[in-house]
């Protein structure tokens, strides 16, 4: 125990002077930050941002689809194009081959081009008569072929060259192949009309006859 010059031992406590309370020495300085009230995190509360972001990105894709311009139809006044104007026919005919193999069918070239109406007649009768459209996926792979000339080009002539030139009875023209590539017959379509359209009868008449052994 110490003593200071007056005598009095100077490791004894001092109280301190009245009215006057000593905080602890563990706790932080009374400040007006400690004093401001803390922000308690409210569960299930949103802000605003999570709700703005959708509508700016539901935006952004509207405005991003509206300066995407799907390819123009070539013939627009027919409608949507049928025959694929870049298409190879020589690789979509190795590819028909070899799935009629895998399946059993025949293969069936269409040959025509977009600017022909009865090609899309021929066409619409393949997709909306539900027995013929049946009897094409039952039997055979259908490949359509854009025989078309243009800008001075002609498309696709080695495939035509390949199968004996059967463009040469009229657009759209028929060519079934087996499965060997193999022709079995041509069919100038003319002899499928009846009146304004194919008759389906008839349409029917022909896959029927060239259709693979079952």
């Amino acid at each position: 125990m110490g003593a200071n010059r007056a005598g009095v031992p100077t490791d004894i406590p001092v109280p301190p002077p009245a009215g006057r309370i000593t905080p602890p020495a563990s706790r932080e300085p009374v400040g007006a930050s400690s004093l401001a009230p803390k922000p308690k995190a409210v569960q299930g509360s949103r802000s605003f941002l999570p709700i703005q972001l959708p509508m700016r990105s539901l935006l952004f894709s509207l405005l991003l689809l509206s300066l995407v311009r799907l390819p123009a139809a070539e013939y627009p006044k027919m409608g949507e194009d049928i025959y694929d104007p870049h298409a190879d026919a020589a690789q979509d005919v190795t590819r028909a081959l070899a799935q009629a193999a895998v399946e059993n069918k025949h293969v069936l070239l269409d040959f025509g081009a977009n600017w022909c109406i009865w090609c899309h007649r021929l066409h619409t009768l393949f997709t909306s008569d539900a027995a013929i459209a049946q009897q094409l996926a039952d039997n055979y792979v259908v490949v359509m072929i854009d025989a078309n000339s243009r800008h001075g080009k002609a498309r696709n002539v080695e495939t035509d060259q390949k199968y004996g030139h059967p463009i040469a009875n009229g657009l759209p023209v028929l060519v079934v192949l087996d499965a060997s590539g193999e022709i079995l017959t041509t069919q100038e379509t003319g002899a499928l009309e009846e009146g304004p359209a194919h008759d389906p009868a008839k349409v029917t008449a022909f896959l029927t006859k060239w259709a693979p052994p079952r």
